[in-house]
């Protein structure tokens, strides 16, 4: 019984093809013509998906991964030089329609995300709670010590779980919510964690020299109180102020042109869409795909964070129901436009004639 359609993305746009039988899907598996980042579909079905990621197809692909496949060239294969459909107009009116079609799925998403940070952030909770009851007017080492384990929770399970929950609204706005995909950075920790540490290492190196001018400045006023001849407190503001306005002028090129370039790095090391190519390669892809895209992207995201914490003031219920899906869905909208061209994707399986 022929129940699948494969996607051939050799061609542009990407077409549709089959239906297959499983036997005739396990002859292409075979002659190198699909793989598990092939994007497949049930007849009738709603949504695309890898095929090594349905259950039913997981047998065809326990062999040495074919050469020269003729179609779903995996993205991976070639690497993108920019993403000229990735416009900030765009961008805002695909993550808004995300997020009115599939608020649902993104609402599920935001939960477990939500909520995992908080169980991430049970031991700096322990800690706090221990001082307000011991009345320490000093942190204790309880809980510095809880800062600690919720500071290194974050870095090795935090950013896996961070970027699983991408990847599950990457799916979810594909109409495809699997609540299992928030675990994709665990089944291949390894990657995941060397590029998550990349990209915090890029992080903390732009922090780090954006924020040289305000240390100086707060070192010249201590070294002229310390000294005797401190100036004038209008001038002692004054040099303060010129540290903080000359941090900002570096922070915001250096996030935009820096930091943005491999903001979606990990998830691309893992992503079975992209081949699962590791970290190493995905450096190199990530900083291609999001060639001429960084301010776009640092805009898109300070705005949409703008507008999430604007939902605080209706408490947490309105940060879950509408800021943090909302964030999930431009997160998603970003990924899927820059790294896996989403803006160009065929129609869906069920419009296509069985």
């Amino acid at each position: 019984m022929n129940n699948w359609y494969v996607l051939d993305e050799s061609v542009t746009p990407a077409q549709p093809v089959g239906p297959y039988s499983y036997e005739q899907l396990r002859e292409l598996a075979t002659q190198g013509r699909l793989q598990p980042s092939t994007r497949i579909a049930r007849v009738g079905g709603a949504a695309w998906t890898e095929a090594g990621l349905e259950p039913a197809l997981t047998g065809l692909f326990h062999s040495t991964p074919p050469q020269n496949p003729d179609f779903a060239v995996s993205a991976a294969a070639t690497l993108p030089v920019g993403c000229p459909e990735f416009t900030f107009a765009g961008c805002v009116n695909q993550t808004l329609a995300a997020f009115q079609a599939h608020w649902t799925k993104l609402l599920v998403v935001a939960a477990m995300s939500f909520g995992g940070y908080m169980v991430l952030a049970v031991p700096q909770l322990i800690g706090g709670i221990y001082d307000s009851a011991t009345d320490a007017t000093e942190p204790s080492p309880v809980n510095l010590l809880g800062v600690c384990c919720s500071g290194i929770l974050n870095i090795f399970v935090g950013l896996p779980f961070f970027y699983g929950c991408v990847y599950a609204a990457t799916r979810a706005i594909r109409g495809a919510l699997n609540p299992a995909d928030v675990l994709i950075g665990f089944r291949n920790y390894g990657q995941m964690l060397l590029a998550a540490l990349f990209m915090l290492a890029v992080y903390t190196g732009a922090a780090m020299v954006a924020y040289i001018p305000l240390v100086v400045a707060v070192f010249v006023s201590v070294f002229t109180s310390i000294s005797g001849s401190a100036a004038p407190g209008d001038m002692q503001s004054v040099v303060f102020l010129v540290g903080v306005l000359l941090t900002l002028g570096l922070l915001v090129p250096l996030m935009a042109l820096l930091v943005m370039r491999v903001l979606f790095l990990p998830l691309a090391a893992v992503d079975p869409a992209l081949g699962s190519m590791g970290a190493a390669r995905a450096i190199s892809y990530s900083w291609s795909a999001t060639k001429g895209c960084g301010w776009r992207m640092f805009a898109l995201l300070l705005g949409f964070s703008m507008l999430a914490a604007t939902s605080l003031l209706l408490l947490c219920v309105g940060y879950l129901l509408i800021g943090l899906p909302m964030l999930m869905a431009l997160m998603a909208v970003m990924y899927e436009t820059i790294y896996r061209r989403g803006a160009a994707q065929p129609p869906a399986p069920a419009a296509i004639a069985a």
